[in-house]
């Protein structure tokens, strides 16, 4: 087993990870971060809402570019921009500015998602010709030596 064969799988289940966690922590935090930006917490579901907004929109689209063009440079470009995002969102200083940088976090959560949708066909496909789920090939269970 390559090394490559090895980290890949850390790598992706470390990002849809992050992914995942950050469509949930801002909820923990929203009383602080409504206090440094001077706006109340119930303005600040927008934030939240906004995130969620953006993946769903995108997340069908992450599979159409990853089969366009290729889900690791899709997967890439996801990163950077969850990253670049994550960055700007630190560093907000209104609510207008913290909306649009979750906005650009949903679009980077939704392609980093590529991987599982873009080649989803493909795999179900491999998977239906595959030769253990052809009736003709397989074999009767085997006897366990039990009669009733």
């Amino acid at each position: 087993m390559s090394f490559n064969s090895r980290i890949l799988p850390l790598v992706v289940a470390s990002a849809l990870f992050i992914e995942q966690m950050d469509s949930t922590i801002i909820a923990t935090s929203l009383p602080d971060i409504a206090k440094d930006l001077g706006t109340s917490p119930i303005s600040l579901k927008l934030a939240f809402t906004t995130y969620l907004l953006g993946l769903t929109v995108f997340l069908p689209i992450s599979g159409w570019a990853a089969d366009r063009f290729g889900a690791k440079l899709v997967f890439r470009l996801a990163i950077v921009i969850f990253t670049a995002a994550s960055v700007a969102c630190g560093f907000a200083q209104s609510l207008e500015w913290l909306v649009a940088c979750r906005a650009a976090q949903g679009v980077g959560g939704a392609l980093s998602n590529c991987l599982s949708l873009g080649d989803a066909q493909h795999v179900a496909l491999a998977v239906a010709q595959h030769p253990a789920h052809d009736q003709s090939v397989r074999r009767p269970a085997p006897d366990r030596g039990y009669h009733p």
